[in-house]
């Protein structure tokens, strides 16, 4: 895995880093929940569209989907949807 201790700050963590919004904690709390909401809205989204089922698919057995569908129309379903 690669890491980056110069833009991370290795085992020290970020540090520096400035809030969402100067207004107090409790719009920065409602603003990352937001935003966590958001982001797990369109992970459900993918998993349950055909894409995700596919990559589902290819997690799970790839030998066994490699067996029952043809490698090209997934990429060329993924491609060209």
């Amino acid at each position: 895995m690669l890491s980056f201790p110069d833009f991370t700050g290795g085992e020290l963590g970020l540090s520096g880093l400035t809030r969402l919004a100067s207004m107090s904690k409790v719009v920065n709390y409602y603003i990352t929940t937001g935003v966590m909401l958001l982001v797990c809205l369109i992970m459900w989204l993918i998993t349950d569209s055909k894409v995700g089922i596919i990559l589902h698919a290819i997690r799970e057995d790839e030998v066994a989907l490699r067996s029952s569908v043809s490698i090209q129309r997934v990429t060329n379903y993924l491609l060209f949807p």
